[in-house]
């Protein structure tokens, strides 16, 4: 009896298939706990250095979710279901950047980024081969220039900006924030470059005590030949009007030899045939359109419209003027002592010197601003050339010139 008993039991375990689960189940039924999400994660990069950026802000519009980047640029968005999402990536001094990235479960998607700098509207230069750079005229940044050479002049000429300084050397670059060395040629101190009718020219000190300035000249920016002036003067600065290269002369090993030279082509120049008194230091040459204006010593200021006559105007300053610029229907003029002139019709001057300033050197209009620069690394706006703001600088290095890019 319990024999039968207990073959009873054995065979009723059988037949419900040797399970102990429970009728009908088995452990391949159990419910996955596998992870269905995934995840962004990047570096975000300078693009004209590729440089990292910190503090990049990052929104993540279709999570409604929003990080910033490490200090070394890197940022990571986690426990995202499977989908697109939309990312918008900003940061002062940059383009915004939008991408859309698309996220697979259990994998990381690639999130790598690059910002692009706002262009800069001005750039300036100066001693110990300083630039700074800004994007509004307001905030200012230090640049790389390659260089701890002097630089004298910056200009923006045929979409290209070019910086002339110490020892021959000559710099260019497409926006300010790199810059690259050209060949000139010559040891001699470059002071001023201009571009006209397919011709740049660039003008400068000797090469040796007591020897004539040089002049160069290039179609291409990049082969330069070298002129031999007729004046020992260092060559401080140059302009065009009326068929002519006009260039003026400020100290050099000479202040007696002709401080005016003018050429029709470029190549031939001739620093005879004006009225103008020779023994005076020019620091700077610009034009209306209608006139030249060179500025110079004891706060002179004089003016001509064919480069033989010249006019010496009244400004009722006796600072040096080192720079002078035509801008948004004003000429304004700067140098030391915060020395600062402006006039609306080429022959009367207004005095906007700031009392106990510091040496100006240069000054540029450009994108509705006025901009001055000097000694110490001062920098001043202003939209009407009559009330100027002291603004925050990068550098405490003179600045000798400033160039606003349109």
């Amino acid at each position: 009896m319990v024999k039968n008993l207990f073959l009873l039991i054995i065979l009723a375990f059988v037949s419900c298939g040797g399970s102990s689960t429970g009728s009908g189940s088995s452990s391949s039924d159990a419910t996955d706990d596998t992870d269905d999400t995934g995840s962004i994660s990047g570096t975000i990069t300078d693009s004209s250095n590729g440089d990292a950026l910190s503090g990049v802000s990052i929104t993540n519009s279709t999570s409604s979710t929003s990080t910033t980047s490490s200090g070394s640029g890197v940022y990571s968005f986690i426990n995202l279901s499977a989908g697109n999402y939309s990312l918008s990536f900003s940061k002062s001094g940059y383009q915004v950047n939008s991408s859309t990235i698309s996220v697979t479960a259990d994998q990381t998607s690639d999130g790598n980024i690059t910002l692009t700098p706002d262009s800069n509207k001005f750039v300036a230069v100066g001693r110990s081969g300083t630039v700074i750079a800004s994007t509004d005229g307001t905030n200012w940044t230090a640049k790389t220039s390659g260089t701890t050479t002097e630089l004298f002049k910056v200009k923006y000429l045929n979409s290209k900006l070019y910086a002339v300084g110490r020892s021959g050397l000559l710099l260019k670059s497409n926006d300010g924030n790199s810059w690259e060395s050209v060949s000139t040629g010559t040891s001699a101190n470059l002071l001023d470059i201009f571009y006209y009718n397919s011709l740049y020219v660039i003008v400068g000190g000797n090469e040796t005590l007591g020897g004539n300035s040089i002049i160069l000249t290039s179609t291409d920016a990049s082969s330069w030949s070298k002129i031999t002036s007729a004046t020992k003067r260092e060559l401080s600065g140059v302009s065009y009007l009326n068929t002519r290269y006009v260039t003026v002369g400020a100290g050099g090993t000479s202040t007696t030899a002709n401080s005016i030279g003018s050429s029709t082509n470029g190549t031939t120049w001739a620093f005879t045939g004006t009225n103008f008194s020779q023994n005076k230091v020019l620091n700077s040459i610009t034009t209306d359109g209608s006139y030249l204006y060179a500025v110079g010593g004891d706060g002179l200021i004089v003016k001509s419209n064919d480069f033989f006559n010249w006019t010496q105007l009244t400004t009722g300053i006796s600072s040096q003027l080192y720079d002078v610029i035509y801008g948004s229907s004003k000429l304004v003029a700067v140098g030391n002592s915060g020395a600062i002139i402006y006039s609306t019709n080429g022959t009367d001057w207004t005095d906007k010197t700031i009392s106990g300033g510091e040496n100006f050197y240069g000054v540029t209009y450009g994108n509705s601003l006025y901009i001055i620069v000097g000694n110490n690394g001062v920098i001043y706006k202003s939209t009407d050339a009559s009330s100027w703001d002291s603004l925050s600088s990068p550098t405490s290095n003179l600045i000798w010139s400033v160039e606003a890019i349109d």
